[in-house]
């Protein structure tokens, strides 16, 4: 039996993939920050029960009887794992790689994109498993049907996310898709050209076909590049359009409409039929942290959402305003060099969809370690050169309310002390684990202050 180590095994991209291989009956073990830290227990929990031995990152779990390590992002060697396995020579992949050889053997459906990979990938799965393809799910979130980020199927059927943001080293151009899905491509880990690159070589791989989001300019721009693709959108030129097809769905939002569109378009080069799509997503009960309601007290909502780039913010904060009198919104960014690239998008978001009445909260920037870059071949650390208050302080300038609060736990006698019945609290934010935990907080606050 092999042994696979898992570097960062509690990532959206690194935790399904550890457990599918241990559902194959690979010896699996691994180590994650988060870990170390007593956070996300739920999630490292069950990976022990499914049979993955967790070890501190602290290079003790590393020795020579490991066949493969398998590391995600930059290769740090200041991380002690990753020192201790290039010490020892072990065969080291990062995830992408170590996915093509994988799923090498299945049938691909890789779903890419800036916005909607999750929801669409999880809606793509729930189909094929309704109308009984039972194919091997891996999404980068929970998906709520089966309170799971994977499903193991039986098929050669494989649905997967394809993140870019590894750059030219990750899924989108490592591992070749039979199906592949563009969401929709716009500003976010890289700029737009590199990443009209790296969509056009993804799109050029897929064996069966290609999808793509009519109502984005930028990934209309690759329509010629696979001769067999099919569109979906909102616009009526879509071939799968929300003018012609009507999805009923139990989560908000146009987009998830599009998302929807979007699935039955993949699903049907694979010749099931829009009828049969449509049938099964009426069942699909959307994606955990995907404006997902955790708690209500006295007539205020508590609602976790997992946006980070201003497509999705502007995406889920129109949804929350609809049924607000007034939204709290409590945004934590992550990463220095995303906030930098992506600052000028989170003031435009704020300042045009908050209403004169709604509140938006920032907390320090989400930092883990890895901002570095790779500049003519060498690894270069980024400057932590922006703070939070980079854009609250211009979002104020432009007419709305916006505080930039540090720490998360002043957040909460603020919340308190200005929240009132018919108001919403949108807490917003990725790759941070506790933010969910932060919303629960929040809505145990509310609750206190109601029985009170």
């Amino acid at each position: 039996m092999k042994k696979i180590y898992f570097c960062g095994i509690g990532g959206a991209g690194m935790s399904p993939l550890a457990r599918l291989m241990a559902a194959r009956g690979y010896d699996v073990l691994g180590s994650d920050r988060g870990y170390d830290l007593g956070r996300n227990k739920a999630l490292f929990n069950l990976l022990k029960t499914e049979g993955i031995t967790l070890v501190p990152q602290d290079g003790s779990g590393v020795d020579a009887s490991i066949d493969t390590f398998v590391v995600t992002r930059a290769v740090e060697t200041s991380v002690p794992d990753i020192s201790r396995a290039l010490e020892l020579e072990l065969s080291v992949l990062k995830r992408p790689r170590f996915m093509a050889e994988v799923f090498k053997d299945t049938d691909n459906i890789a779903v890419g994109g800036t916005s909607g990979k999750s929801t669409t990938t999880g809606m793509i799965g729930h189909i094929l498993t309704v109308v009984g393809r039972d194919p091997t799910v891996m999404n980068g979130a929970v998906m709520i049907n089966s309170n799971s980020n994977f499903m193991r199927g039986a098929s050669r059927l494989a649905v997967f996310e394809a993140d870019e943001s590894d750059g030219f080293e990750d899924v989108i151009s490592v591992c070749p898709a039979a199906i592949a899905v563009v969401t929709n491509i716009s500003l976010d880990h890289f700029e737009l050209e590199e990443l009209k690159e790296m969509f056009s070589a993804f799109l050029m791989k897929a064996r069966v076909g290609a999808v793509l989001n009519a109502d984005c300019p930028n990934s209309m721009e690759l329509k010629g590049v696979h001769p067999k693709t099919i569109t979906f959108g909102a616009s009526p030129s879509a071939d799968f359009s929300l003018s012609r097809i009507d999805p009923k769905l139990s989560i908000p939002g146009e987009h998830n409409q599009v998302n929807a569109i979007a699935a039955v378009a993949t699903c049907s080069l694979l010749g099931i039929s829009v009828e049969d799509s449509l049938r099964a997503l009426q069942s699909f009960r959307g994606i955990k942290r995907r404006l997902e309601l955790v708690g209500e007290a006295n007539g205020i909502r508590v609602i976790d959402d997992f946006a980070s780039n201003p497509g999705k913010l502007g995406a889920s904060l129109r949804v929350a305003i609809q049924n607000s009198k007034r939204v709290f919104v409590i945004f934590q960014p992550h990463g220095f060099q995303p906030t930098k690239m992506m600052k000028d998008g989170y003031i435009e978001t704020f300042a045009s969809t908050l209403r004169s009445s709604d509140v938006l909260i920032m907390p320090d920037i989400f930092y883990v370690g890895g901002s570095v870059n790779l500049v003519n071949g060498e690894v270069v650390t980024l400057p932590k050169d922006i703070s939070s208050r980079d854009v609250t302080e211009p979002v104020s300038l432009r007419g709305k309310e916006a505080h930039h609060i540090p720490n998360r736990a002043d957040i909460l006698p603020f919340l308190a002390a200005r929240c009132q019945p018919g108001d919403t609290v949108l807490i917003m934010g990725s790759r941070d684990e506790s933010l969910s935990d932060f919303a629960q907080e929040v809505a145990a606050l509310l609750a206190r202050r109601a029985a009170s």
